[in-house]
């Protein structure tokens, strides 16, 4: 199929696929115990033939019918290592094209329209690193809200170390916001990764299922470095006062 829909922060998560004919969200049909519902146009379930354009226009079509059925964005995921997806030239193999990658953000973000929430996430690259600024600039160019970024290539896959020194690199060359990713397991992960990369904010995956109160460990460090800060501050205001 063309792409797979699924709930991810309430955005619907599509993963362009390529290659196969396309397969796109089926329209409900009404219950017969309700009275029929305003659907808007049917869209149709296959093509027998499926070009690279037409493929494209299939996926947008997904991304116009998720719109509808209520999610409140698009995200494109250019990141996935899976060995199926990227048989199918879906996933992180299209990161050896940039301008198929932008050509794929553009033609959704043309059907969408300028108002809905498109993001996007990919990898450093499938083999090599080599491609990760003309990718990320290419899908911040085609009008992409917001990047995430794995700091690993398809190739590395899940091995340590994350490269975030990559992303701020890439942070430096597009003016959309871009979220870190990758090997943030503990709260000391999550400083180190904000640090290195320069990310305001930082994507959790595995650590949070292997630690699902991670996210809370992190803001309880967060809250406790903010108190010990104002308390610092407070003191060295009243010392400073005292002094005069």
């Amino acid at each position: 199929s063309i792409a797979l829909l699924k709930s991810f922060k309430s955005l619907a998560s599509l993963f362009p696929i390529v290659s196969s004919p396309p397969c796109l969200i089926p329209t409900p049909t009404p219950s017969p115990k309700a009275p029929p519902a305003k659907l808007g146009p049917t869209v149709t379930t296959a093509f027998p033939e499926a070009s690279a354009n037409s493929t494209n226009e299939a996926l947008a079509a997904n991304a116009v019918r998720a719109l509808e059925l209520g999610s409140p964005g698009i995200d494109l995921n250019f990141g996935c290592p899976a060995k199926t997806v990227n048989r199918s030239q879906g996933g992180a193999i299209l990161l050896l094209e940039p301008q198929r990658v932008a050509h794929i953000v553009a033609t959704v973000r043309h059907a969408i329209g300028d108002d809905a929430w498109l993001s996007a996430k990919m990898r450093l690259g499938f083999t090599t690193k080599d491609l990760a600024i003309e990718n990320a600039k290419g899908i911040a160019g085609a009008g992409a809200d917001e990047l995430t970024v794995h700091a690993r290539t398809k190739v590395e896959g899940y091995r340590p170390p994350a490269h975030w020194q990559w992303i701020k690199k890439i942070r430096a060359q597009v003016s959309i916001p871009v979220i870190a990713n990758g090997e943030v397991w503990t709260p000391e992960d999550y400083l180190s990764c904000k640090q290195t990369s320069g990310s305001e904010d930082v994507m959790i995956g595995r650590g949070l299922v292997w630690k699902p109160d991670l996210a809370l460990q992190i803001r309880h460090r967060q809250r406790a470095r903010e108190l010990t800060h104002g308390i610092g501050l407070h003191l060295y205001l009243r010392c400073f006062t005292l002094s005069i």
